[in-house]
């Protein structure tokens, strides 16, 4: 049997993030809440992190769909960031580390932003050997730009190889 954890949208409560374009940790899942996660053979989740139980090669991936009504060029920044990073205490720097980046620049047309089908949605996704004790998130620019609980957003691991 080997670890896995998987989590499906995102609780967008009033006032839980900061109206920025700043990358913000995305740190409650709707499926945590409700009791339908699945977490296994030890994957836990905490602070909006899942925790890797065991040492060995991973598969780390998430999904998440920024809302029609986007329009970043509110802000100076246009260009939608989607990363996933690893974190561990134990580890020299006790830091956080980039694991891996899907960048989206959005598709202007007109004077309106319209998000094509393809450019709504950005998937990041990676394998990778990780260290018992290693917590993986998922942070996003413009996080109010997220739909909450909405079947599109996910964010999991699961165990691949030693």
């Amino acid at each position: 049997m080997r670890p896995h954890g998987l989590l499906k949208g995102v609780i967008m409560e009033p006032g839980s993030y900061e109206y920025t374009s700043k990358a913000q940790t995305i740190e409650t899942w709707c499926e945590e809440k409700s009791g339908h996660s699945e977490l296994d053979f030890g994957v836990r989740m905490r602070h909006g992190r899942l925790v890797v139980p065991r040492s060995g090669l991973y598969q780390v991936f998430s999904h998440i769909y920024f809302s029609e009504d986007t329009d970043p060029r509110k802000s100076n920044n246009t260009e939608l960031e989607h990363k996933m990073y690893k974190f561990n205490i134990l580890h020299e720097d006790s830091g956080e580390e980039e694991l891996l980046q899907a960048g989206l620049t959005p598709c202007l047309q007109s004077q309106k932003w319209q998000p094509q089908e393809e450019n709504a949605g950005s998937y990041a996704g990676a394998i990778t050997h990780l260290q018992a004790g290693d917590e993986i998130s998922v942070r996003v620019t413009y996080i109010h730009f997220l739909e909450g609980c909405k079947g599109e957003h996910y964010f999991g691991l699961h165990k691949i190889g030693s």
